[in-house]
């Protein structure tokens, strides 16, 4: 059946072979440093609006910096961003989503499992890691999609030794890669149903409103310790038990003796049931 080989990766619990180091081409020209960076995605839980968003330089020692470069925006309706801050070709920086409850501004975002609008707690956060490459000139631009998947990575990565290096960012996005068949980073959140959507994105559609089924679900959510009647607490508990369950080397989604994997996979199913 197509959707057992769409998953059969994610659940393979088993250790990655370590990446070899790759460098470029050695004809490769010098890098020039871009004056500023433009980023544009979507932010998705599911989507989400009045979003804060913000980007972050890394630390010499690979720890995130918790000051925003440039200037914050906000999510329109249907979880687009675009965010510009000074920034250099090559170096990795992490796109930051939040959901606030300030300026009139109140993040919501669309349950895919539900269909129904709903708040997300002040602390609410994911994120993407992202790497501008080299322009001639002038401002760079790139993009990144948001949501549960490009934070595994961006947790996976912050947590390897030595933090937000190039080499870990690479490992985290392999991993995840492998573990989902696709980069979350990369591909532009649709929402389930969409027309026009490609082989990909409905792959993550059908991921997001798994992790939607989590939340919704009393007893799944409650195998990964997120209970409560409050259905944005609960999302808000099972992306991070998610992102505790990372690591850059390994597949296998656990955290303490909870098989993330595992429950994870169950969810899936129900939504492919449904």
């Amino acid at each position: 059946m197509q959707r057992h080989a769409l998953f059969a990766a994610m659940l393979t619990a088993g250790l990655l072979a370590a990446c070899g180091g790759g460098g470029g081409d050695s004809d490769t020209p010098t890098p020039v440093t871009p004056a500023s960076v433009s980023v544009t995605g979507v932010a998705a839980k599911g989507l989400m609006r009045d979003a804060k968003v913000t980007a972050h330089a890394i630390k010499a020692d690979g720890s995130i910096d918790e000051t925003p470069l440039g200037e914050p925006v906000y999510t329109d309706a249907n979880g687009n961003y675009t965010l510009s801050f000074p920034g250099s070709a090559g170096q990795p920086y992490v796109v930051r989503v939040q959901a606030v409850n300030e300026g009139g501004r109140n993040t919501k975002h669309l349950d895919e499992a539900s269909g129904v609008e709903q708040a997300l707690p002040a602390g609410f956060a994911m994120r993407a890691v992202i790497t501008p490459t080299a322009a001639s000139e002038g401002t760079v631009t790139t993009s990144a999609s948001v949501t549960p998947f490009s934070e595994l990575a961006a947790a996976a990565a912050a947590k390897a030794s030595g933090g937000v290096t190039s080499a870990n960012v690479a490992q985290a996005v392999t991993t995840v890669t492998t573990l989902l068949g696709f980069d979350p980073a990369s591909v532009v959140v649709k929402a389930p149903g969409t027309e026009g959507a490609t082989g990909e994105q409905k792959k993550l559609a059908l991921m997001l409103t798994a992790v939607s089924k989590l939340a919704d679900d009393s007893a799944l959510s409650g195998s990964l310790g997120c209970s409560g009647d409050d259905a944005g607490a609960r999302t808000r508990c099972v992306v991070e038990k998610l992102a505790e369950s990372a690591t850059a080397t390994s597949i296998k989604l656990a955290s303490g003796s909870v098989d993330v994997s595992n429950v994870l996979t169950q969810a899936v199913d129900a939504v492919l049931a449904d």
